[in-house]
């Protein structure tokens, strides 16, 4: 039996702790800038302390007071109040275990060594910009990640003891070996070709550099954009690589590539997140994807409300995951002559604000959606973020959507381009001009193109060069030290490409593309249900 006078001191220990406990809720309170009545504090201690939090207590106090926040409450903090923010952070709590938005900085890196034929994964790097190794490595690692993928390619898989089989294989050779060849024979090389300002083609891998003839070269399908990797077959004479034919790295499905690499390797982001397909699948969600939102635009406006309306008396608001893609202006953001990105001008910061401020007070017509629903921004071409337009492009600064994200609860600012994560599925969304870069910048004289066949076009280069972006950094510059985020390796279930074009859609290898179309101008959208994988193209009347 303990003495009399420990059992007392016991009963004030525990008194002082659950006093100082309270004392911290306060003041943690308060410094958030929130007011809590007596019976407020009282709950919000009976509710750290039944989920046994109270080491984490100063983040419950921060994630309920921002959710006081959005919704505008003035004055004391009521428990209905304090109830409603603590079933609101439960919910999106529930939806994040289902659905994550990945930004372009938090996808992993990995790196081939081709010696140990073997992927390492790279350190996460917190800074953005590299420095003249980490250019040299960009095109390193897109050399060595499409080599890898193409010695499994079947034409270039050569049979051990079947000599007969192993004739009608090829090898890829290296510009280094050319120079051994002999007079007329037929050898296969792959590298990087590209123009020289002076006109003049040249090819180079890992190696060597080497001018090149293209005067009888016939082309496979897709866009040979300058700087773009191919695999070509010639004869080498007087110093010059004289093309016959010239293709493109074959690609491969997902399902051969993560057969290829080992299992748990996550080149996406959030592996372990994934989820179990049977889920997936008794999941009601909905995607809409609007692309080309001109918040200037009273038209674009009215839409929107009208949007909303509908989806709002025929869907639960809980499923809905709107994704927002710019641009968001009409006119491009005009950063004029400021020395830094907060030195723009008023009158374009003010554009911006009120455009999203106008966009909040529209989704807050709809209660059940402001509150329900999530919103993912992702930037456009022409949007201020800062670096301007360069991949990936960071999320619009929270300086022009402070007034939208305090409307609207379940808000993300994301990167472009940005991964979705829906249990076992991943979707990459990516905004810019892709095919009208990449016919622009095409080395070859394109015939004139259907839509379908132009768009074929496009996918397949993307997917056969494992990036977004493959034009030339002159024409769209990159972040040297997150090329990473832009490869297309494995394959998506699902890539969103948004240009300002109309919708189509297209697949290649298993993997759907699809193009929302311009909401402002063509007034189309996507609506995109992931659990069974089906997509609709909708326009506004």
């Amino acid at each position: 039996q303990p003495l009399p006078f420990v059992a007392c001191a016991k009963v004030f220990v525990n008194r002082r702790i659950k006093m100082l406990t309270r004392k911290a809720l306060i003041t943690e309170t308060r410094l958030k800038g929130c007011t809590f009545s007596k019976a407020s504090i009282e709950e919000l201690e009976r509710y750290t302390r039944s989920n046994h939090l109270d080491d984490q207590y100063k983040d419950v106090v921060r994630q309920i007071c921002d959710k006081i926040k959005e919704v505008g409450v003035t004055g004391s903090v009521t428990p209905e109040i304090l109830q409603n923010a603590i079933e609101s952070i439960h919910t999106n709590d529930q939806e994040k275990e289902r659905f994550f938005v990945i930004s372009a900085y938090d996808t992993p890196k990995y790196t081939y060594d081709a010696t140990r034929n073997v992927f390492h994964k790279f350190p996460k790097n917190n800074t953005i910009t590299g420095g003249a190794r980490d250019k040299a490595d960009v095109y390193r690692d897109r050399y060595e990640l499409l080599y890898q993928r193409i010695s499994r390619y079947d034409l270039f898989v050569k049979p051990a003891f079947d000599m007969k089989q192993s004739k009608s294989k090829l090898e890829i050779s290296t510009i280094s070996s050319l120079e051994g060849t002999e007079s007329g024979q037929t050898v296969t090389v792959m590298g990087m070709l590209y123009r020289k300002d002076d006109g003049t083609y040249m090819m180079e891998d890992l190696h060597k550099t080497i001018p090149v003839s293209l005067d009888q070269v016939k082309y496979t399908p897709g866009l040979f954009v300058d700087g773009a990797f191919v695999v070509t077959q010639g004869q080498f004479s007087d110093g010059v690589y004289h093309l016959s034919g010239i293709g493109f790295p074959p690609a491969e499905t997902r399902q051969k590539s993560l057969a290829a690499i080992s299992g748990n390797l996550d080149f996406f982001g959030l592996a372990q997140r994934r989820g179990v397909l049977e889920d997936e699948q008794s999941c009601p969600a909905l995607f809409i994807v609007l692309a080309d939102v001109f918040l200037n635009d009273l038209k674009v406006i009215q839409r929107l409300r009208s949007l909303f309306s509908a989806l709002a008396a025929s869907e639960d608001p809980a499923t809905l995951h709107f994704f927002l893609v710019g641009n968001f202006m009409e006119v491009p953001f005009n950063y004029g002559d400021c020395g830094s990105f907060t030195q723009f001008s008023q009158s374009e910061r003010a554009k911006y604000t009120q455009g999203f401020d106008k966009l909040g007070d529209v989704i807050a017509e709809f209660p059940t959606i402001a509150t329900k629903s999530s919103f993912t921004v992702m930037p456009g071409p022409h949007d201020p973020t800062p670096g301007g337009f360069i991949l990936p492009q960071a999320p619009i600064p929270q300086t022009f959507t402070a007034g939208f994200r305090k409307r609207v609860s379940n808000v993300t600012m994301t990167t472009n381009p940005c991964r979705i994560r829906f249990f076992t599925q991943e979707i990459v969304m990516f905004r810019d001009e892709s095919y009208r870069k990449m016919r622009r910048h095409c080395l070859e004289a394109l015939p004139p193109l259907s839509s379908e066949e132009a768009y074929n076009h496009l996918v397949k280069t993307m997917v056969d060069q494992a990036h977004l972006s493959p034009v030339p950094v002159t024409v769209t510059p990159i972040y040297w030290m997150h090329d990473h985020a832009l490869r297309l390796f494995p394959l998506p279930d699902v890539v969103v490409a948004c240009d300002s074009s109309e919708s189509w859609e297209t697949e290649y290898l298993q993997a759907a593309f699809l193009n929302s179309g311009s909401f402002s101008k063509n007034q189309t959208f996507l609506m995109y249900r992931p659990n069974s994988r089906q997509h609709q193209f909708q326009q506004m009347r």
